[in-house]
């Protein structure tokens, strides 16, 4: 049986048009076979959830379907049947491949410009940064870096001036990050100038 819903998504007007047919005869072929898998994977009783793959409509145009599999089990807990429950999800992705072609424009532009951003957390006292501010800072490349890791990232002779500054300016008199200073790569040693800048934002009871 097949709902209206997925054979409109699918391009089709009967459902006689899909008997005899698997949920993988509709996928781009080139997926097909990780669907297969992950079918398989379940038959194994291993739970794949939520699997994200091209579909190609009658007509010929392919689009983006999210497919959820389920088991219907007899009174001994066997399968009889596979309900898959799809929903066409090609805005979403269209939506995040834009977003990928704009943090990709936006890291070269920094790469090229040297500018680097970040966003902190003052509460957890972490803050992540972008890939040309960790060039920048020379630091790993993970998620997030901890305050106590910029101030190392400081020059020795700056490190106290800017914990003070953060401290009793920023923080204390709630004002913006404005602030040039030396830092030491922590990759090749090299002594260099930024220019901070950061807007503080407030919470409902003026918190930053």
């Amino acid at each position: 049986m097949v709902s209206p819903v997925s054979l409109r998504m699918l391009g089709y007007e009967k459902e006689e048009e899909l008997i005899g047919q698997l949920i993988t005869d509709f996928l781009f072929p080139d997926d097909r076979q990780e669907a297969a898998n992950n079918i398989a994977l379940m038959f194994q009783g291993v739970m794949t959830g939520l699997g994200e793959y091209r579909a190609v409509r009658k007509d010929g145009t392919v689009f983006y379907m999210e497919v959820n599999g389920e088991f219907i089990r007899d009174g001994e807990a066997e399968p009889l049947q596979m309900v898959f429950i799809i929903r066409d999800i090609s805005l979403r992705k269209l939506a995040e491949e834009q977003l990928k072609e704009s943090e990709h424009f936006l890291n070269e532009t920094q790469r090229v410009s040297k500018i680097g951003s970040y966003k902190l957390d003052i509460t957890e006292g972490k803050w992540e940064a972008s890939a040309e501010l960790k060039t920048i800072f020379g630091i790993p490349d993970k998620s997030q870096q901890t305050f106590e890791e910029w101030i190392s990232v400081v020059h020795p002779d700056e490190q106290k001036m800017m914990q003070n500054y953060f401290s009793k300016e920023v923080l204390g008199k709630k004002q913006r990050f404005d602030k040039v200073y030396k830092i030491i790569n922590q990759k090749n040693g090299n002594v260099c100038w930024v220019h901070g800048i950061g807007d503080l934002e407030f919470d409902q009871n003026g918190i930053p």
